[in-house]
């Protein structure tokens, strides 16, 4: 069950930055969304509940990228996006009274869509950044349904984006009940 759950978790980070939900409307807006933005930072905490069979296993989570290597383009012109780069995600898993952590590797990913900025919320269709510890992911506006995040801050050189994914996947005998916490950290 233990590589099963390090495959999920994996699986878990891909869900989670490219589909979340955001309900909060308040934010400090004094810059335009528009260029060319360096991803600085993607940090997140939350819990994981696995099932299988019966038995409940509660897993904490917190994850910090470094070396980043990334961007997110923001065309105001036709309101496309795309986000493209590599990084690394460190993260953190505790549960049953152990901590484990391990560095997942971000490479060569790309994901693109339409946006739009509504006040503080910024609608997309698909995810701004895809974690795919291998293969490049992308997002296709025509597929892939639109998601919303809060821009919390947005001024001519940052830009902070936050949102909360809740999500139950199911795969074969083993369903994960995800709750997590988000913040990317963008500057131009």
């Amino acid at each position: 069950m233990k590589n099963r759950l390090s495959s999920l978790l994996i699986l878990l980070l891909a869900v989670v930055l490219t589909s979340c939900e955001s309900n909060d409307d308040t934010a400090t807006i004094n810059g335009e969304i528009g260029g060319e933005w360096n991803i600085e930072s993607i940090n997140y905490t939350g819990t994981t509940i696995v099932s299988q069979e019966g038995n409940s296993v509660t897993t904490n989570l917190s994850g910090e990228s470094f070396d980043e290597n990334a961007t997110m383009t923001f065309n105001e012109a036709d309101n496309l996006f795309s986000s493209q780069g590599s990084y690394f995600i460190e993260l953190t898993s505790s549960n049953s009274g152990q901590t484990q952590t391990q560095t997942i590797p971000i490479n060569d990913y790309y994901s693109e869509g339409e946006w739009d900025l509504d006040g503080n919320i910024l609608t997309v269709a698909g995810g701004l950044v895809s974690i795919s510890s291998g293969t490049p992911v992308v997002g296709n506006p025509n597929e892939i349904q639109s998601q919303e995040y809060v821009v919390e801050e947005l001024t001519a050189t940052t830009m902070v984006i936050s949102g909360v994914d809740q999500q139950l996947i199911q795969e074969s005998d083993i369903e994960l009940d995800v709750t997590i916490d988000f913040t990317i950290t963008l500057t131009k």
